[in-house]
């Protein structure tokens, strides 16, 4: 079947307002213990990829709506409706049942392991048998998948237009928004330590960053790292289980910001966590793991140096957004006091 789909005159719409609407097409279900709702959507099209743009599907072949994700979240710089226009040309795969678990930048560690797998969780628990809609293949994703047993058979590749009768729509998370929902944070922790077991012990970690926003006077760092007991940690020599069990035994963490500091959440309550910043980059995206575990949290943030200025022909926006990327050089005495003082 073909469908009409004109992006001049198509509505925006969250779920709950859709539902609110046309209530005989779907209904939401709620999960109180953990602050999340979800909603089930009647014969809806799922375009999947990254956007994940919905279009339920009216008076046959008609497609007057449009909408993303069910909470106050209306990305129209994602929703894309022209793009959306283009992707109806694709053959349709029809599903009874899938939920779309995928926000941009999934492919990523932390964003995974705080923003898409609780959802993910939150469906196996109230006992969900559905497909799931998202990119399976990529490491970071396939093996949590592993560590959770989810049988491949239910798992739906991105990149295709499916109509789902019942389409199972979660809500979008961030960091931001999880500080205040510790249930769901406790919830994540301990479903991932029930998967993976916890070491006894302590110790003092500095967890080595590869790639971009790197350590990079790092030669001066790692002696005064050494003066107060500390090993270094790789993530990417250990696999997803090992990574979360070495956490456990930790006493004191010291990292770059990144997707690595998702780890602290399974670190010792009442422990102490470093993070270090550089002076273009600066977010405090794991508050609710501070919340949640109580950490003594220490932030420390780069000098701003002429060599980290913007020159006359960058723009303060680029200059910022380059950060993202950019290395960090953290004032070796600024750690050595911070440490001293932490750790008495």
């Amino acid at each position: 079947m073909s469908f009409t789909f004109s992006p001049d005159t198509c509505t925006l719409l969250f779920a709950p307002e859709y539902l609110r609407h046309f209530p005989g097409r779907g209904r939401p279900f709620r999960l109180p213990k953990l602050g999340l709702s979800f909603h089930g959507i009647r014969d809806c099209l799922c375009l999947g990829s990254a956007m994940q743009v919905l279009l339920p599907v009216h008076n046959g072949n008609q497609l007057p709506f449009i909408f993303k994700e069910s909470c106050p979240y209306l990305s129209t710089e994602y929703a894309l409706p022209g793009v959306a226009a283009s992707c109806l040309d694709a053959p349709v795969v029809t599903l009874d049942e899938a939920a779309p678990i995928f926000q941009a930048g999934s492919y990523n560690f932390w964003h995974w392991t705080m923003e898409n797998l609780p959802k993910l969780l939150a469906l196996e628990s109230m006992g969900y048998e559905g497909g799931y809609i998202l990119p399976y293949n990529e490491p970071v994703i396939a093996r949590s998948l592993e560590m959770f047993g989810i049988d491949p058979q239910r798992l739906l590749p991105t990149g295709v237009v499916y109509r789902v009768k019942r389409l199972i729509l979660p809500p979008r998370l961030s960091g931001f928004e999880m500080v205040d929902n510790l249930p769901l944070v406790d919830f994540l922790r301990q479903s991932i330590l029930d998967a993976t077991g916890t070491e006894q012990g302590s110790r003092r970690v500095y967890i080595r960053r590869i790639g971009q926003r790197k350590l990079r006077n790092e030669l001066h760092i790692l002696p005064v790292l050494k003066d107060f007991d500390f090993e270094t940690m790789v993530p990417e020599e250990l696999d997803h289980k090992e990574q979360f069990r070495f956490m456990t035994a930790v006493d004191c963490s010291v990292m770059v910001h990144g997707a690595n500091s998702a780890l602290a959440l399974f670190q010792k309550p009442r422990s102490i966590w470093v993070e270090m910043f550089n002076n273009r980059y600066v977010t405090y995206s794991n508050l609710h793991t501070v919340r949640a575990m109580k950490l003594r949290y220490h932030a420390l943030v780069e000098d701003l140096e002429l060599d980290t200025s913007p020159d006359m022909t960058t723009t303060v926006y680029d200059h910022l957004k380059a950060g993202m990327k950019a290395d960090v050089a953290i004032d070796p005495m600024y750690l050595r006091i911070t440490l001293e003082n932490a750790l008495g």
